[in-house]
């Protein structure tokens, strides 16, 4: 049940962000599902790494693909290397 209650909080952190980084995150959090075990809670830190990479970016001003590149698939193939 804590690790429902963490996810959550995540995703509470997600919604906070631009359209844009909403839309991204969620296309690249669908990808990483294809890759996860059982519940998907093996995938939690690169998620939370994510978010915080994400975080970042909206801090510093960036758009969203300044940190992914145009080329999404790539990237997230990248992440779970």
């Amino acid at each position: 049940m804590k690790k429902k209650r963490e996810y959550k909080q995540q995703i509470a952190r997600v919604d906070a962000m631009p359209d844009d980084y909403k839309f991204v995150f969620k296309k690249i959090q669908n990808y990483m599902w294809m890759f996860t075990a059982g519940a998907g809670y093996d995938m939690m830190k690169l998620h939370y790494d994510l978010i915080e990479l994400f975080e970042s970016g909206v801090t510093n001003g960036k758009k969203v693909l300044e940190i992914t590149g145009d080329d999404v698939a790539t990237f997230c193939d990248e992440l779970l290397l």
